[in-house]
């Protein structure tokens, strides 16, 4: 999958980075995810989730301790010395015929903040992208784009 460009937005457009919690309420119809690319750019590495579809994807972000499968519970493997949780909310599934969307499991990163991450699949409406990142809290912003229908999650 290509790599997501520093170009997608510009650094005056972007929302600043920060260690606190973040969210927002989703808007319009369900999204179908259908990729996601990381990229590595200075200052910050990018993890873009592509989705299909009207409307704009809601999300709440914020640091856990442990990463655990929306479906079962169990605990997931997340390398680094923090986890940034992600999770993304009004997604929907593959209709009969559509190509499916990223299946659970770790995504290929090779970023200096972002060490680790792990996609946890579409699971009653939404799915949860943990990202480990070396030690301490990382500062991260997390916005949607539209034209494509995208959600970006920086972390510096």
């Amino acid at each position: 999958t290509e790599e997501p460009d520093a170009e997608e937005t510009g650094s005056s457009d972007l929302p600043p980075a920060a260690e606190e919690p973040q969210s927002a309420e989703p808007a319009g119809g369900r999204l179908l995810a259908t990729g996601i690319r990381t990229g590595r750019h200075e200052g910050y590495d990018r993890v873009v989730l592509d989705l299909e579809g009207s409307g704009e994807p809601g999300y709440d972000a914020g640091y856990v301790d442990e990463a655990h499968s929306a479906g079962s519970g169990e605990v997931i493997e997340v390398a680094g010395e923090r986890i940034l949780r992600v999770r993304v909310q009004g997604l929907r599934y593959p209709d009969e015929g559509e190509q499916p969307g990223p299946a659970a499991g770790r995504v290929e990163v090779g970023g200096e903040y972002v060490q680790d991450a792990y996609w946890d699949a579409v699971f009653e409406g939404q799915a949860v992208l943990y990202l480990g990142v070396p030690e301490g809290e990382h500062p991260y912003r997390v916005f949607t784009l539209s034209d494509p229908a995208r959600l970006v999650v920086d972390v510096e």
